[in-house]
């Protein structure tokens, strides 16, 4: 008789990963768009990571403000502020120019508006933590590149990163 694993119960040598996986892959937004998708899944179940595991700004629209090249301490406030909220990033040098076509159109349209205006940054990205995704646009980082990036920083925290195909 073999003494195998039975009920589910892994062999001896089996992969032991981390509890949550990081899912980063290009993504396809019609031909004239370059995004990156990042998702934080439950490794074992594949199922999204939801819920929660004094800043100087100006007002550039109804519904947008800028934060200026913010702090550490201040960018910690504020993805803890907004993590229960869709909200956008973009960086670049254009950044510390008023872009009035974009506020515009995102005060209109919402996190939509990026779509049209990536290029003119080095990134757009519209993050939704509350359910564990980010959507990167960019002409110029691709997964490869935010793999590499996000891998230091990730090695903190019992994360497997993954480029599913």
């Amino acid at each position: 008789m073999s003494s195998g694993p039975g009920n589910g119960a892994a062999a001896k040598g089996a992969l032991d990963l981390p509890a949550f996986s990081l899912d980063v892959e290009a993504l396809d937004l019609g031909a004239d768009v370059k995004a990156v998708s990042l998702e934080i899944l439950e490794t074992e179940s594949r199922e999204p990571v939801r819920g929660k595991q004094a800043i100087s700004f100006r007002e550039a629209g109804p519904r947008c403000i800028v934060v200026p090249h913010p702090a550490q301490e201040q960018l910690r406030q504020l993805l803890e502020r907004f993590e229960a909220e869709a909200f956008g990033v973009r960086a670049g040098d254009r950044v510390n120019t008023d872009d009035t076509g974009l506020t515009d159109e995102l005060s209109q349209h919402g996190l939509d508006a990026y779509q049209a205006a990536y290029r003119r940054y080095s990134f757009c990205a519209v993050c939704e933590f509350e359910d564990g995704w980010v959507t990167l646009l960019s002409e110029t980082i691709w997964s490869s590149e935010v793999i590499r990036r996000v891998r230091p920083a990730a090695q903190s925290f019992d994360v497997y990163i993954a480029r599913p195909q």
